[in-house]
């Protein structure tokens, strides 16, 4: 295969293969130019034929979705078309994933490479007991279990503050070759331990030349030999005799004090002090005159003249009826009733809903429910005409969509508290087109009139309703229609027709 460097590859021309990484026998690495962001990509094509495409396709979107810091994620992929001569095009698959800078295993301590160890064997181990896989929201949709198959110095990557630890290249035994093989990841990684400690101590050789079932029993024995080989510090037994040996000098450091001390008091008597008597300080009491509280101010009451008080108003005294005067008589002029409002004209049953307009998406398949209204129906048979008219316009509509493959529709009635369905249909594309009209798959409930409490209809057995005439052609599907029923023109009601309506009231 010639280099692909200058093609562009995914969706929309998506990546730009600008340079070759590295090539194996069967593989080929580039450096790619992400144009959505401008960043820098790996994309790696194997030269192999897949035999099955959509399963391939299929573990490739559940390895996308393997949430773990640990391992390379996977950005993107699919199959790509290369020509081979002259007219001969090949299908081979391609992934892409991050660019990781650096990352060699170089110079590493005998304790790094343990670590390092360490960190691999909790990877293989959470790969091999089943890594989560998550959906897009960020929940746990399944578990797989996986073997990296073909480890090496290429597959691990070491950042330089040698802390972090991510594998490469773990999903390429999953997708080609499909197999499970953890005993393969534990002996690749003993060697890969061998390579990078070439003078092991007897502890580490112990552990590198063993036979370990999984990855867990590894991990733990090389954790044990960084254990021995980090210093240890003084033990307990070692502190007890540093002070057991402090306290026997000291203790003949004092005996030897104790024996010199008479030989002294008798070259050179000290006399002892003579004692010097203390005299306690007299308590002196002192009285101090409380004081005294200080002397309210002395008022002087003066009673002065008050002002004379008004005296209050009399109430007038009451008039006889006999000698008020009369009011005038006024007379109003009679004015005609005003109309009284016929409650069963004055009550517009409300504009029937649309029904769930065709959603635009990329789905296959759709489930459409709804109710409307039946409380303002006529008849049970009108309702279903009418809903039935709508139900096939919008399963229409929904086919004017090309990802649309079927479509299930049910439409239920509510009236007075009460809901039953009176239409129900599933058809695919292919039953549409050669029925359009849904004489063949459309179910028109006749039996729910009763439960809606219809009471003039009569029971007939299903399927038996039909919309006539046709909806819609039998070529091309008419949009779901939005225009609203105009309402009938109403008369209002005469002098003469308000005074007879309020006669037969009474």
């Amino acid at each position: 295969m010639e280099s692909l460097a200058g093609i562009t590859v995914g969706i929309n021309d998506r990546y730009l293969l600008r340079t070759l990484v590295s090539a194996g026998p069967h593989s080929w690495v580039y450096d790619a130019l992400d144009r959505t962001d401008d960043s820098a990509k790996l994309l790696e094509i194997w030269d192999r034929e897949i035999p099955d495409q959509d399963e391939f396709l299929q573990t490739l979107h559940n390895l996308a979705n393997v949430e773990d810091r640990r391992l390379l994620p996977i950005l993107d992929g699919g199959i790509l078309v290369v020509p081979i001569g002259a007219e001969i095009l090949r299908e081979v698959p391609y992934i892409v994933t991050t660019a990781l800078e650096g990352g060699g295993l170089e110079n590493l301590t005998p304790e790094q490479v343990l670590t390092l160890g360490i960190k691999v064997t909790s990877i293989l181990s959470r790969l091999h007991n089943g890594t989560h896989i998550r959906s897009r929201s960020g929940q746990i949709i399944g578990q797989l279990k996986l073997s990296h198959g073909n480890l090496s110095r290429d597959s691990v990557w070491l950042d330089p503050d040698r802390g972090k630890v991510i594998l490469k290249d773990w999903y390429r035994n999953c997708l080609l070759e499909g197999d499970f093989l953890p005993q393969r990841d534990i002996e690749h990684l003993l060697a890969l331990l061998r390579d990078l400690i070439p003078h092991p101590t007897r502890s580490v050789r112990q552990v590198l030349e063993g036979e370990y079932s999984n990855a867990q029993s590894l991990g733990a024995d090389l954790r044990r030999c960084q254990i021995k080989m980090k210093p240890r510090g003084l033990n307990f037994y070692a502190w007890s005799a540093i002070v057991g040996c402090l306290a026997l000098s000291i203790g003949l450091i004092l005996h030897f004090v104790k024996q010199r001390q008479p030989q002294l008091e008798s070259v050179a008597p000290v006399t002892p002090p003579t004692p010097i008597e203390v005299i306690p300080p007299r308590r002196v009491i002192k009285f101090v005159p409380k004081p005294e509280a200080p002397r309210e101010q002395q008022v002087y009451r003066i009673d002065l003249p008050l002002p004379p008080v008004a005296p209050k108003p009399k109430p007038p005294l009451p008039i006889p009826r006999s000698v008020r005067p009369t009011p005038p008589v006024t007379v109003r002029p009679t004015l005609p009733l005003p109309p009284v409002p016929n409650p069963t004209l004055a009550i517009k049953p409300p504009p029937v809903a649309p029904l769930v307009p065709p959603s635009k998406d990329s789905e296959p398949a759709n489930r459409i429910e709804t109710t409307i209204d039946a409380n303002f129906a006529p008849s049970y048979k009108a309702l279903v005409q009418q809903a039935g008219k709508r139900a096939l316009v919008t399963i229409a509509g929904e086919f004017i969509n090309p990802n649309r493959q079927a479509v299930s529709m049910i439409v239920f009635a509510t009236k007075q508290g009460r809901t039953a369905p009176i239409f129900s249909a599933s058809v695919t594309r292919e039953q549409w087109e050669k029925d359009p009209t849904g004489t063949t798959w459309a179910n028109f409930m006749s039996r729910s009139d009763s439960l809606l409490g219809f009471s003039g209809s009569s029971p007939s057995p299903a399927n038996t309703i039909r919309i006539n005439p046709p909806l819609v052609p039998s070529i091309q599907p008419l949009p779901p229609t939005t225009e609203k029923p105009q309402p009938s023109p109403k008369k209002n009601p005469t002098q003469e027709e308000i005074e007879e309506e309020i006669q037969n009231r009474k």
